[in-house]
């Protein structure tokens, strides 16, 4: 049985690496049958080298290996040993890090600070995983905390061993145009833990963005002690935020986050709660977005009067889903052709995720010089830098009159076939 991808009406096949990536995902999310694995490996056309670009950029290896082991006599000997040492790497490192949360939370808790796990930590201590064998990836520790107890929490780390990492930027830089810190650790001499502290889950934007989130928190036990979780409902809009905000909206391990969330909570989710701030602080595009990926990738039911509420466009709608069929596996087509739409994919999202179109404008022309920087992989403070930001605008110029004449030519390109 082969897969596909329904969008508009019109059914795409997909390929066998394609495939393969999506039987992953939706036996992760629903614990689909995985008996269509033997067919795909066994394919004359299955291009390893291609999924192997697939799972790196969604962040599947673990996944990938717990998926395959029980057809590893059809694999390269050398492909299922990567992928078995993945597996056992994450799930070391993950017990790591989840002893080190504990500690850190034991730390702010003896000084009556309240942390909020986020993203992989926050799925660990509510269980979110718990009944399916999956490790869900994680390179850091996320919290949230409130900013006024951050030089506390400075003080804190720093008894623990942790230092600053300010990344080659000036800290002012992470305080007053972004919304967290980071710090390490060394083990060996070698930075080991990274642990972020965010005092809120996106820039500021002139809008209250969930005001209520810390009167929402409910309590769990983790070892006898009391551990604090965002609701489900904001732990979705920090899902949502995240996608926008870091430039990988397409990340299949991120879209399994929404899904597995919402197919634990969707019954029992404040709508009221979600359509208000979501409306409030202009994310209902944002929220659109992962229900779409949801949807068209695990056939997550959304309410039907709970997106009507959303009062998102119907041609952007159309634009969203077209994207996430398009676009979600165009990274892993050849090495210079992914690398090449990685800014593409970027720009295309940073425009289908916000409620209006002078948002992103607005951002990317004030975008801090750091960020920039960091887009486009140059120093921050170098001389080249510091011109082409100060140029930046015709550059995105150009681009925008680049990306409105390809529109043009596709569209004549399907009038003259038509």
């Amino acid at each position: 049985m082969c897969l596909y991808m329904l969008d508009s009406g019109i059914l795409k096949e997909v390929s066998p690496e394609v495939r393969l990536v999506l039987l992953i995902t939706r036996w992760i999310v629903n614990n689909q049958d995985t008996s269509e694995i033997k067919d795909l490996l066994t394919q004359d056309k299955f291009e390893w080298k291609r999924l192997e670009r697939f799972i790196t950029y969604h962040e599947l290896d673990p996944s990938t290996y717990l998926c395959l082991k029980k057809y590893s006599y059809l694999l390269p000997g050398d492909k299922i040993k990567l992928l078995e040492n993945s597996y056992y790497y994450c799930l070391t490192y993950l017990s790591y890090l989840w002893e080190e949360f504990k500690h850190i939370s034991n730390a702010f808790r003896d000084k009556n600070i309240i942390s909020l796990p986020l993203k992989g930590t926050a799925f660990i201590a509510n269980k979110i995983y718990a009944d399916k064998a999956y490790l869900r990836p994680m390179c850091d520790i996320d919290l949230l905390i409130k900013e006024k107890d951050l030089p506390f929490i400075e003080k804190i780390l720093e008894g623990l061993g942790y230092e600053k990492n300010l990344c080659g930027m000036r800290e002012n830089y992470w305080r007053e145009k972004s919304y967290h810190l980071e710090f390490i650790k060394k083990r060996e001499k070698k930075p080991f833990y990274n642990v972020e502290m965010h005092w809120a889950l996106d820039y500021k934007r002139g809008k209250s963005i969930l005001p209520y989130l810390w009167d929402r928190v409910k309590k769990v036990q983790i070892d006898g002690k009391d551990t604090y979780l965002l609701s489900p409902e904001d732990t979705l809009f920090c899902l949502a935020l995240h996608q926008r905000r870091f430039g990988k909206a397409l990340c299949l391990k991120n879209v399994c986050d929404v899904a597995v969330l919402l197919n634990r909570y969707n019954s029992d989710l404040d709508w009221n709660y979600i359509l208000k701030e979501a409306s409030s602080a202009s994310m209902s595009t944002t929220l659109y977005f992962v229900f779409a990926q949801a949807n068209l990738l695990f056939d997550i039911q959304i309410p039907s009067s709970a997106l009507k509420a959303l009062n998102v466009p119907a041609y952007k709608k159309k634009l969203i889903r077209r994207f996430i069929v398009q676009d979600t596996f165009s990274l892993g087509l050849g090495l210079s052709n992914g690398e090449r739409n990685r800014n593409s994919v970027y720009l295309k999202s940073h425009f289908l995720l916000y409620d209006n179109f002078w948002e992103p404008v607005k951002y990317i022309l004030n975008i801090p010089q750091e960020q920039f920087a960091k887009f486009y992989e140059l120093p921050p403070y170098a001389k080249k830098t510091n011109l082409l930001y100060r140029i930046r605008y015709l550059y995105f110029i150009k681009n925008f009159f680049v990306i409105i004449l390809k529109i043009i030519t596709k569209r004549l390109l399907r009038l003259l076939k038509v």
